[in-house]
């Protein structure tokens, strides 16, 4: 999303071996990176690979795109993926690549990445199954209370918040050999005296935090 050039020039950064990854050793290169290849399927130049992604989210998501129609073998593969899982099919006559992620705390929830040129076809063939269609004002109430950061709010933005600073410090294992920013990161440590912290509302009915 807003992020994306950022991304695409440090990826293409690494691979090519123009980014510095440790100041104490500049000459650390990515393991693998040579054997890496890299598209960006929002660029035409890839054809019938481009793909956007159009999120399906909640404890009905599942019965929606199975609604679409598929073949017992995609069916079968879409029920049976775990967490982050991937797969690839055919649902509504739509070629889809199926992750079974999403960014608002639901466990049963889909993004599915699909053709720019269908994009438009599935998103009615989802409402037809009862979807109801929420911007990112919706999406950004669940992933708040879920308590899933953004980077550009939770983490990094106008305050500079890394991991720990946001509240996420078990995320950071410290204890591994090597990765990009861990000094910097353990120095930082040294020092901080700040973080958010997340709480819950039980009063129902209750007028919300502001």
């Amino acid at each position: 999303a807003s992020n994306n050039d950022k991304n695409w020039a440090w990826l293409n950064a690494v691979k090519n071996g123009e980014a510095l990854l440790d100041a104490d050793c500049p000459s650390r290169r990515a393991t693998g990176a040579d054997r890496c290849v890299l598209r960006d399927l929002r660029d035409p130049a890839n054809g019938a690979d481009m793909r956007v992604d159009v999120a399906v989210q909640g404890p009905r998501s599942l019965d929606a795109l199975l609604a679409l129609g598929a073949s017992d073998r995609d069916k079968a593969a879409v029920k049976a993926l775990p967490w982050a899982g991937v797969t690839r099919g055919t649902f509504g006559g739509f070629d889809l690549i199926v992750s079974r992620t999403g960014y608002t705390g639901e466990r049963v929830a889909f993004e599915l990445f699909v053709h720019p040129d269908q994009a438009a076809a599935l998103f009615s063939a989802l409402l037809e199954q009862g979807v109801t269609p929420c911007g990112l004002a919706a999406r950004d109430s669940l992933r708040t209370e879920a308590g899933l950061p953004l980077y550009g709010h939770e983490l990094a933005g106008d305050l500079g918040l890394n991991p720990a600073d946001a509240g996420f410090a078990n995320y950071v294992k410290l204890w591994k050999p090597f990765f990009v920013g861990k000094s910097a990161y353990a120095a930082h440590e040294m020092t901080r005296d700040a973080e958010v912290t997340r709480f819950r509302l039980n009063t129902k009915g209750a007028r919300p935090a502001h």
